[in-house]
């Protein structure tokens, strides 16, 4: 199975030796969590998206040397608060199945930002020159009121 990284880009970059099965055990997380499999890598190189490319390249060397100190991995429960003795800690959403150094890497994937939506009248998108032709925008007679009362 081809992957984000290589054994030899996760050595360079974290100093831990992995193996190809631990690789892939962390590849399988980090498309999980991304949302994005290997197959698009093509697709990014062609679309110049070297930056989303070396955040998968990092969260996935991450996953695979954090991955080795967690032999429980897939076995965990979803734990959010745990208490012994006097000591208290609590865990986000993913603490115990991601590595913080990858997701700080996938946080930063373009496709991981805001998805703001804007909505313009049909003017204003022609104006600005964002409207394809053929747009299923419709553009309402705004002085005529849009409710009435029963």
């Amino acid at each position: 199975m081809a992957a984000w990284a290589t054994t030899a880009e996760v050595l360079d970059i974290t100093g831990v030796t992995v193996t190809e099965a631990q690789l892939n055990r962390a590849q399988y997380v980090i498309d999980m969590v991304s949302g994005r499999t290997y197959d698009i890598h093509d697709l990014l190189v062609q679309e110049n998206r070297t930056r989303d490319l070396y955040w998968l390249k990092l969260a996935t060397a991450y996953q695979a040397a954090w991955t080795i100190s967690q032999p429980d991995m897939f076995t965990r429960m979803n734990v959010t608060s745990v208490n012994q003795d006097t000591s208290q800690a609590q865990m986000g959403a993913s603490a115990l199945t991601l590595a913080p150094l990858a997701r700080r890497a996938l946080n930063r994937l373009s496709w991981r930002g805001t998805r703001s939506l804007q909505v313009q009248r049909r003017r204003q998108a022609e104006g600005l020159g964002v409207l394809p032709a053929g747009s299923p925008v419709y553009d309402y007679d705004w002085e005529e009121p849009l409710w009435r009362p029963l």
